[in-house]
């Protein structure tokens, strides 16, 4: 087994001690940062080139994580289909310079899902980019909740970019305890009549880290909908 130093446990977000082997379980897909595992092997996964639906000039970062990137996963959600996706993203052991990882799923018309994303702290020094495109489908409705406990050793960034069709709902919860340097940005494209976002960031201090938090709705269907609330807390 590989041994961590410790890792988000469930959805409650306390820190717990254990083997990588055994929380891998628990998730569909696990990215480790030099492989990917896939746990549950009904679904239907595929190499693909980014969607575009995150600028890779935007700055340095991006583009060099665009560079290094072999391949995005990706990942086709079946129309009608309900019920959970859960993901893992961990940091190899011994792993060094940039880590990344770049995830599409495409949700088709009238399904009902829940996402489920859980990011592992083992205390390394790597720069972790975790990239993620969301496309909903017409009537879908979709619901993401993130948990990610960052780094006190190194900087991280967290790219959020997701497209709305006509009817569709996105649901995210978004909880965060910042490390040495983190990054989070959502865009949220709601580019179809009657599209809707609710969104809630929850950011859990623990001292002395840094954490820039964008969340940015753009809207170009008609009737289109949002509500952003975040909340912030520190532990002592």
């Amino acid at each position: 087994m590989t041994d961590i130093s410790y890792y988000i446990g469930g959805r409650t977000g306390i820190a717990y001690g254990g083997y990588i082997d055994e929380l891998m379980k628990n998730y569909d897909i696990v990215f480790s940062g030099t492989r990917l595992y896939k746990i549950n092997q009904e679904l239907d996964i595929t190499m693909s080139k980014p969607l575009g639906l995150i600028n890779p000039m935007k700055n340095k970062v991006i583009y060099l994580h665009h560079q290094i990137l072999e391949g995005a996963t990706k990942i086709v959600v079946d129309q009608g289909f309900s019920g959970r996706l859960r993901i893992l993203s961990y940091i190899d052991h011994g792993l060094k310079g940039l880590s990344p990882r770049h995830l599409i799923i495409i949700v088709k018309d009238n399904v009902d899902l829940l996402i489920e994303i859980d990011s592992v702290n083992n205390g390394s020094s790597v720069l972790k980019t975790f990239f993620l495109e969301l496309v909903v489908g017409k009537g879908s409705r979709v619901r993401v909740v993130s948990v990610d406990n960052g780094s006190e050793n190194s900087p991280s960034m967290y790219l959020f970019a997701s497209r709305l069709l006509e009817d569709s709902v996105l649901r995210i919860l978004d909880i965060v305890t910042p490390g040495l340097m983190d990054h989070r940005r959502f865009s949220i494209h709601l580019d179809r009549d009657y599209s809707k976002l609710l969104f809630r960031g929850i950011v859990v201090g623990r001292g002395d880290n840094r954490l820039d938090y964008i969340t940015s709705p753009y809207h170009r269907g008609r009737y289109t909908g949002f509500k952003i609330f975040c909340n912030r807390s520190t532990l002592r």
